[in-house]
């Protein structure tokens, strides 16, 4: 299994599907942007955090 699909799986099995879904796109922008370890970490979990809160404002528009 190659690093992005073991990486993407990680993050299925903690329920992360915005990162699982964008592992790659991540991964390419680490690569190019050579951001140091705290910059990657904020910007990986900040993808999480930012798609969920997102996603609960929808849900919330739909149910009110």
């Amino acid at each position: 299994m190659i690093q992005s699909e073991k990486l993407k799986e990680h993050a299925r099995r903690l329920r992360l599907y915005n990162i699982a879904n964008r592992m790659d796109s991540i991964l390419h922008h680490a690569q190019e942007e050579k951001p140091t370890y705290s910059e990657f970490l904020s910007l990986v979990l900040g993808t999480e955090v930012e798609m969920k809160e997102k996603k609960a404002r929808v849900d919330d528009a739909l149910h009110a």
